[in-house]
């Protein structure tokens, strides 16, 4: 849909399958439909039956093109990063790759070659291929999608002597046990191309179908297909092949643009009428991906040989750099996939304080086989010694070795349509905080458990009272508990006494979103005692809640902010959050965002094992602000944006349809594709890409639709002040790594985004208070989608609340916003206020929170 917002097609060929989604189309575009493989239906005209009705015009001659100017083609880009641009390719284009197609040097397509075609034709590998085998007279086989039996049934049937094929399917080819199944001799010829193969990889592939070499084709949809192809019957291992016909190639250091020469690594800048024209409708966009000599920037990273040959490394946005060297993640893929028990394999790169960054591996175990991190970690060490990364003759062996690689085994990870590895998958959303060099002195981290454990709890209290002048007076603990001992998981906390009477202000446990949003933001940026205005200083913070609430901040889950684990102590669910919070305090919990995922689940944890606790917490509820709770039914952005004006009616539609998408999968509990579409559409956290919000709206923040732009440095001034080392050593953590918005829990917890926490509120009215409202002028909470999961709760005042009267709640002559109540639940709309309610509106949020933990009427 995002490709039809920008091309605007006026006439649409489809087969009856896919109609029902063009007939979509049509709500949106005023386009004409024919039909392949069908009668006339609706809208939709039958093929044969236009010709058989069209008339031959004698007078008629085709219009004059520039074959360098006109457009023949527009495909959708297929780069690992950024959001799908469209590339306009010349008729002079084509010409490259049909060109190349019929070279016998190079591709030698010709009327005795048998080919599968099944790589889509929305990219240029796809298309490019099938119409280079049409034009020279080849034998075309066309699978509609891949299917593994099928697949390898075509190979058999029609002696399929050519592969076209894509590194997902040369992993197939080597792993799958179904391939022994049927016989693949025909096949002389294989061509890979989409992502780069290494040497080892290229082995497997030629042991298991007994041929004498894979040969790679290097391009992308931007250049018209392949720029560089390994030439027929010859065999460069590792390497992408020679320039074709129709372009030239330079290798430069990316920083200056200065041409480098034989062997020496570079970003691959190519030039020639295989270029495309532009991106349509992206001026400034294509004005970057050239150079000033009109060479197409790749962003890839390569080099050629004496021979000519070329070789890719890795993508330029994807190299790693550890300790001044660059780390290929491909290479380290390779290696992870030459083991027996991976199915597939995914490296990117996670920040480090002293490293820069390291490698994180994403493991795919083949069905059946078993695998453990301490095996992979061990075959990793045995290979390591043997690789030259980015083709550097320093070794680094020590930024692979099991101290400092680390690993998650996963049931799937998250690729494109032509098997690259979605990278950047979790950027962090609070952008602004950047993690920053740990200093020579901040101390250790202090870890109260040990104390607590041996009844010493006025020495704990003494050991993480907080004594700094920077901090105004505030009294304060700070420290970490002990949550989970077997895997060294530490979770760090900051506690704020109330202020003022103390013995009886009720306490509030607070939680950020994200997840793995640090709960400092909520203490610098929204409620808490003060605010940092500088690097250098603090202000007080007028209307902090801890004027009245003893309140705690507490990074969780483990791995966010200042909170600590190993590698396997990451929490995967919900129910593990609340497990590790259950603490021996007295306190509400509040969520906002995200936590609104955690808070109803650690309350009803704290619920579950209070009968039985040696120490009980005296709950008396939960408060949610703009909160996640019930994903299924907080969809409905499409009815929204258009009805505060985002978006029109055609883009409406358009969101309607993937909306149903998302809630199909989410009724399916595919979650991990549930929140890919909730991503595509909203987030672009998964891809690094721009959302679809962002790309139609113009907005680069979802927190409050008065602000397309986040307007606020406070956040960046915040993340360089709590990691100053004389701050980091008054607040007990130390020389612990700060996790600005770890990636290791949002992966852990991919598989939980989508999911309801909906039972756990209903059981949770049936016996407490519970506070959920919204700031007014939110876009990803928005109070509507709200509003809606509420009414599909079920608990004893469900009707009650449906028909509840609705109040006005004032803060001495202002009107705040609107209240309704039933049973347990208060519903809250807080007027001129976005995502982050008690950062937009203090004053208001301070009267809703002292209301709620008090039991105050609101009107």
């Amino acid at each position: 849909m995002h490709f039809f917002e920008i091309c605007h097609p006026v006439l649409i060929f489809c087969t009856a399958k896919s109609l029902e989604n063009v007939l979509e189309l049509k709500n949106c575009f005023p386009v004409d439909i024919i039909l392949y493989d069908t009668e006339t239906v609706d809208e939709a005209e039958n093929f044969d039956k236009l010709i058989e009705g069209g008339t031959f015009d004698p007078g008629f001659s085709p219009t004059k093109l520039d074959p360098k100017e006109d457009v023949a083609l527009i495909l959708t880009s297929s780069g690992t990063t950024g959001f799908p641009k469209s590339v306009q390719l010349t008729h002079a284009s084509l010409r490259v790759t049909m060109l190349y197609g019929g070279d016998r040097y190079f591709l030698d397509v010709n009327e005795n070659e048998r080919i599968l075609a099944f790589l889509p034709f929305f990219h240029i590998f796809g298309i490019g291929l099938t119409l280079a085998g049409i034009l020279y007279g080849a034998k075309l086989v066309i699978l509609e999608k891949f299917v593994p039996d099928r697949f390898l049934n075509l190979i058999q049937k029609h002696r399929i002597t050519t592969l076209y094929a894509v590194p997902p399917i040369l992993l197939f080819l080597v792993k799958s046990p179904l391939v022994q199944k049927y016989d693949l001799s025909s096949i002389t010829d294989v061509l890979c191309g989409a992502a780069t193969v290494t040497k080892e990889t290229e082995d497997l592939v030629e042991a298991q179908l007994k041929i004498n070499c894979v040969r790679q084709i290097y391009g992308m949809t931007e250049v018209s297909g392949g720029a560089t192809v390994i030439p027929k019957n010859s065999k460069k291992p590792g390497s992408s092949g020679q320039v074709v016909t129709g372009h030239q190639i330079k290798i430069c250091d990316p920083e200056n643009g200065k041409a480098l020469g034989v062997n020496e690594v570079g970003e691959l800048r190519i030039k020639g009428d295989g270029v495309m024209k532009s991106y349509l409708g992206k001026e400034i966009e294509t004005e970057e991906a050239f150079d000033e000599e009109g060479f197409f920037k790749s962003g890839d990273l390569g080099y050629y040989d004496d021979e000519g040959f070329f070789f890719i490394v890795d993508r330029l946005k994807e190299i790693i750099k550890y300790k001044g060297f660059q780390v290929s993640p491909a290479e380290l893929e390779s290696l992870l996939i030459q083991h027996p028990a991976v199915k597939d394999a995914g490296v990117i790169g996670i920040p480090d304080e002293k490293a820069g960054e390291l490698p994180l591996a994403f493991v795919v175990k083949q069905p059946n086989q078993d695998v453990t991190e301490e095996e992979i970690v061990r075959y990793i060490a045995g290979k390591v010694d043997t690789i030259t990364m980015c083709h550097s003759s320093s070794r680094i062996e020590a930024a692979l070795r099991a101290t400092s690689m680390t690993y998650l085994v996963f049931s799937l990870i998250v690729l494109s349509s032509l098997g690259k590895l979605a990278s950047g998958m979790f950027p962090n959303v609070y952008g602004k905080i950047k993690q920053e060099e740990v200093g020579d002195n901040p101390g250790l981290p202090l870890i109260l458990t040990p104390f607590i454990e041996q009844g010493k709890i006025k020495q704990a209290l003494t050991a993480a009272e907080v004594h700094f002048n920077g901090f105004k007076g505030i009294k304060s603990y700070a420290g970490y508990f002990t949550v989970k001992k077997n895997f060294n998981s530490n979770m760090f906390f900051w506690f704020f006494p109330s202020q003022t009477d103390y013995a009886n202000a009720p306490v509030v446990l607070w939680l950020q979103g994200g997840p793995g949003a640090t709960s400092l933001i909520g203490l610098f940026t929204e409620n808490g005692p003060f605010t940092v205005i500088s690097q250098q200083g603090l202000k007080l913070r007028k209307y902090a809640w801890t004027e009245s609430h003893s309140v705690i901040y507490i990074d969780n889950p483990v791995g966010t902010g200042f909170s600590f684990t190993d590698s396997d102590g990451y929490c995967q669910n919900e129910t593990q959050v609340g497990e590790d919070l259950v603490a021996k305090n007295d306190f509400f919990v509040a969520g906002e965002s995200y936590g609104g995922k955690y808070a109803p689940v650690i309350a009803y944890t704290i619920h579950q094992r209070n009968p039985d606790a040696k120490v009980q917490i005296n709950l008396k509820g939960i408060s949610i602000g703009n909160g996640l709770i019930d994903p299924v039914n907080q969809l409905n952005y499409a009815d929204y944006l258009f009805q505060i004006g985002l978006i029109d009616s055609n883009t409406q539609a358009m969101i309607h349809k993937i909306q149903r998408e998302g809630i199909d999968q989410i009724t399916n509990k595919d979650w991990a594709k549930a929140f890919q579409t909730f991503d595509d559409l909203l987030v672009g956290d998964l891809n690094n890409h721009t959302s679809l919000l962002k790309n139609i709206t113009g907005f680069t923040i979802y927190f409050n639709y008065l602000y397309t732009v986040d307007p606020s440095s406070e956040l960046i001034y915040m993340g360089k002040y709590i990691q100053r080392d004389d701050v980091r050593a008054a607040i007990h953590v130390g020389n612990a790594t700060f996790h600005v918005e770890d990636q290791e829990v949002k992966i852990n917890l991919l598989a939980d985004i989508m999911q309801s926490v909906a039972p756990w509120v209903e059981k949770l009215l049936d016996n407490y208070r519970v506070l959920i409202y919204n700031g007014q002028v939110d876009i990803i909470g928005a109070y509507p989608m709200t509003v809606n999961s509420l009414q599909n709760l079920n608990f004893s005042a469900a009707a009650e609340y449906k028909t509840a009267q609705r109040y006005q709640w004032h803060v001495d002559d202002d009107l705040a916003g609107y209240v309704k109540q039933a049973g347990n639940l208060t519903e809250v709309l807080v007027r001129n206020a976005g995502h982050m309610v008690p950062t937009d509106q203090p004053k208001w949020a301070f009267d809703l929170i002292s209301r709620f933990t008090r039991n105050k009427p609101f009107h």
